[in-house]
Order: C-alpha cells, then sequence, then structure tokens
C-alpha cells in the first residue's frame, strides 16, 4: 500500500489490499478502498472503489460504487448514489446523481443526467455501451445495450434508447403527452366514501374517422348508442395520433 505526501484520510476509512493513493488526496469518513489507484487531488465521499481507477482531480461521492475495472479519468465527477461497474468514463465527463453505468465506455466532456441506467444484461448475456465525446443524456434515459451514441449526441430525457444514433444528432423516444381537461377535478369529487374510485360503467362506444362516419351514424341508430368523438392530430415529423373521446362513468 502506497499513500502520496499531503494526503488527508479521515476517521473510518478502509484501506485494504494493494491499494496506491496519490499526493493531496482527500478521503472523507466512511470510504472504503481496495485495490484502488487513486492520482493525484482526488477528493472521496463516502464511497466505496474496488479495483478501480480514478484520475487526477476527480471528485467522486457522496455514495458512490466504482468496482470491476472501473476506470474514471481526470478532471470528472461523479455523485451521489452512481454506480460504475466494468466502464470507463473520460476525461472531464460528469456523472451527478441516481445512475447505473455497466461494461461501457464513456468519452470526454459528456454530460449524463439523473436517473440514467445503462441496460447492459438481457438475463442471459452481457453487452456495452458506447458513448462518444461530447454527449449530452437526458436525465431518466436507459440505453439498451449493445448501442453506440456519437460524438455531440442529445439524448432527450426519458428515452428509452433501443438504436445507435449517429454524430451531431437527437434521440428521443417517449410517448407524446395528452391533457385530458377536468379530469382531475373530476376523479377526485366523483369518488365513493371510502376513498377508491367507484366501478366504471361499461358501454359500447362506435368510433368513425372522416372516412367512415355515414356507415358509424347507420350502425349506432340501430343499436342506440353514442357515436364517440375522435380527434386526429397531424405532426410535422409524419407522426399521426388518434384520441378517442371517453365515455365512462366514475
Amino acid at each position: 500500500m502506497e499513500i502520496g505526501e499531503d494526503t488527508t484520510i479521515y476517521p473510518n476509512v478502509h484501506l485494504q489490499g494493494n491499494t496506491k493513493i496519490g499526493s493531496h488526496v482527500t478521503i472523507l469518513p466512511n470510504s472504503f478502498l481496495r485495490n484502488a489507484l487513486i492520482e493525484d487531488g482526488v477528493t472521496i465521499d463516502s464511497s466505496k472503489i474496488v479495483e478501480s481507477k480514478v484520475g487526477a482531480k476527480t471528485t467522486i461521492g457522496p455514495m458512490s460504487h466504482l468496482r470491476n475495472n472501473t476506470e474514471i479519468c481526470e478532471n470528472c465527477r461523479i455523485g451521489n448514489f452512481v454506480e460504475f461497474k466494468n466502464s470507463h468514463f473520460g476525461n472531464g465527463s460528469k456523472c451527478a446523481h441516481l445512475t447505473y453505468i455497466g461494461d461501457s465506455d464513456f468519452g470526454e466532456k459528456i454530460n449524463v443526467g439523473c436517473g440514467v441506467v445503462t441496460v447492459n444484461y438481457d438475463g442471459k448475456n452481457k453487452y456495452r455501451t458506447t458513448v462518444k465525446d461530447g454527449a449530452f443524456i437526458g436525465s431518466n434515459c436507459n440505453l439498451i445495450a449493445p448501442v453506440t451514441i456519437g460524438e455531440n449526441v442529445l439524448l432527450a430525457a426519458g428515452s428509452t434508447i433501443t438504436d445507435s444514433v449517429d454524430d451531431g444528432d437527437m434521440g428521443i423516444a417517449r410517448a407524446r403527452q395528452s391533457i385530458k381537461k377536468g379530469y382531475g377535478t373530476k376523479y377526485k369529487t366523483n369518488r365513493k366514501g371510502t376513498g377508491r374510485v367507484s366501478t366504471m360503467e361499461k358501454k359500447t362506444v362506435v368510433f368513425a374517422l372522416t372516412s367512415s362516419v355515414g356507415l358509424a351514424n347507420e350502425i349506432v341508430s340501430q343499436l342506440g348508442i353514442p357515436l364517440g368523438q375522435c380527434d386526429v392530430k397531424h405532426f410535422s415529423d409524419g407522426e399521426i395520433m388518434v384520441e378517442l373521446g371517453e365515455y365512462c362513468t366514475w
């Protein structure tokens, strides 16, 4: 075990195995290091580092976990409740909170948002994720490996990315939001005394788009049921969304 000059190690820190610590390092209480290589100027706050390397002037923690041959390069920021496993994280990249990065290769100056997960295991095999320099990974993204994210790519928050994204492109994979006017108030004011929502009354409703309104009117006339309302929205990217009016009683 080696510890460099002007390094400060606080109480309740555990150092095991072939751990090497550079100079001007600060290791705060409740940290655990085994077979770890820590370069100069690193700060470690209440974190666990096992068989991994941390580059110079990087900050780790609190409550981070680096394991299985992970390499965090220089001037990085690894924040609270972040886990790295068998991964490379390039110079100047940041991953501030609540993230799992496993079996991955991340380049330089990448920003990883809160709640990002590299989905590396399908129950049988493990696959790698590659993220190239300058990418911005929005919060709550799932990267389904194997997948490659190109340089300067933007991934929109809340996306589940299953296909590779080329350099400079934007990836977005999430459902469009729909607003139901007044349904918040309706939900709260139509409850039984137990606080539970009452059972919905079952009804048969016919819906028709513009090409079949006449036929739909004949059908509902014969059945004595309402003709449902449809709202068709066309988006600039060619996507079409059909909203069906709701005929249900709470």
